[in-house]
């Protein structure tokens, strides 16, 4: 099984890619993704 911190640092890198891909293409579209993206 994972650990706390193994999803922790998924979690983490997840984020930083949807920030990234928000920043790349500044599309509201991509806001609404990651503010619902949460499960």
């Amino acid at each position: 099984m994972a650990s706390a911190r193994d999803f922790a640092a998924a979690a983490a890198a997840a984020l930083a890619a949807l920030v990234a891909l928000a920043d790349l293409r500044d599309l509201e579209g991509v806001e609404v993704m990651t503010a619902s993206g949460s499960g």
